[in-house]
């Protein structure tokens, strides 16, 4: 099980969540509808350009730093994205 947490600074206002799932290939969906939903109308070519370079980094770099770690995480300056894997 792993719990995605983020949060968003968007025109509307903060946007703060997190979700259970059960796999690492389930949580990139979850990120990726959150933050289209997120910005909503304001969504725009400089979002699409820093959702593709997150998914570039969650995919090189999510499964290493959960099995090592049990965290991952990444930073921008308007959105923060944690997966945290929870032990049984």
């Amino acid at each position: 099980m792993i719990t995605v947490q983020w949060m968003m600074l968007t025109p509307k206002g903060p946007a703060v969540g997190e979700k259970d799932v059960a796999t690492l290939e389930e949580a990139w969906p979850v990120i990726e509808s959150e933050m289209r939903g997120s910005y909503g109308k304001s969504w725009g070519e400089h979002h699409e350009l820093a959702l593709r370079q997150m998914k570039n980094a969650f995919g090189n770099m999510a499964s290493p730093s959960l099995a090592e770690h049990g965290e991952w995480g990444i930073r921008t300056l308007g959105v923060s994205i944690t997966l945290t894997e929870k032990k049984p």
